[in-house]
């Protein structure tokens, strides 16, 4: 009996959305969140809207848990900690891919969800975290070491009609910004020092268009992968359902025979 009600309180803690701002040890729904690298790159994802290139970024994932993508977590800086370049941000374009192995690499395969989020549609914990970081633009390409100190956490909750994933899945995260034209205004996503599967990808979806291509740090030529967490609620299979059914049950008896001793 003690196990099927531990068993019933488990189910029912684990199903439900997370919360607002993720910190490290709140629950996600990805292989493992891949945490900001406090002293590592950031990489140009800006665009303003009638000047290119439009750059896209994007990292793979693996899906822990079937349901909804309700919430997306990622970290940004900006160059030279310029924290007025946040207020000339214009919107935030997401986009979630399956798995292409076709090539050399892996990359973005079939186009499966898309939205872009204004500011309004988003929240930004400003200074979330410090250290020496440089600057990537990887089209050019061209970096800037020790060019800034700040990061920050964009928080994209309670998405409505999200994408819904299925466990044991690979998918991609792309990401591009918006910015207000003329603002000079630059926003770069940030490299994680944790590593899942292949590199980072990037291309830019304006001509010239150029196809995905992998994402290396430009000095020592290794591999970068890009900070962010998948969050949101778990559907537990038919069977988990049952389960955590019997043991509320037993957890119900249980405390009617209390009251009754």
């Amino acid at each position: 009996m003690r196990q099927a009600i531990l068993t019933a309180l488990v189910v029912v803690c684990c199903v439900g959305p997370a919360g607002a701002d993720w910190a490290q040890g709140d629950p996600h729904k990805m292989h493992f969140p891949q945490l900001p690298d406090p002293n590592g790159w950031d990489v140009a994802v800006w665009h303003e809207p009638t000047f290119g290139p439009i750059l896209q970024l994007a990292d793979d994932w693996r899906c822990r848990g079937t349901g909804p993508v309700s919430d997306i977590h990622v970290w940004f800086s900006v160059p030279e900690d310029d924290l007025g370049a946040i207020d000339n941000v214009g919107g935030f374009g997401v986009s979630i891919y399956d798995d292409d192995r076709s090539g050399d690499f892996s990359k973005p395969g079939n186009l499966l969800w898309e939205r872009f989020f204004r500011p309004d549609d988003v929240s930004v914990v400003v200074s979330s975290g410090t250290g020496e970081q440089g600057w990537l633009h990887p089209v050019k390409p061209s970096y800037v070491e020790a060019d800034h100190n700040l990061f920050h956490q964009l928080n994209i909750e309670n998405i409505p009609d999200p994408f819904t994933q299925e466990q044991g899945n690979l998918y991609w995260l792309a990401l591009s910004v918006t910015v207000e034209e003329a603002s000079g205004a630059r926003v770069g996503w940030k490299t994680s020092s944790d590593h899942f599967e292949d590199d980072a990808v990037w291309r830019s979806i304006t001509l010239p268009e150029t196809d995905w291509a992998e994402l290396r740090d430009p000095i020592t030529d290794e591999s970068l992968d890009l900070a962010f967490v998948i969050t949101g609620e778990i559907i537990p299979e038919p069977a988990t359902f049952a389960l955590s059914a019997l043991g509320l049950a037993g957890l119900a008896g249980y405390l009617r025979r209390r009251r009754h001793a």
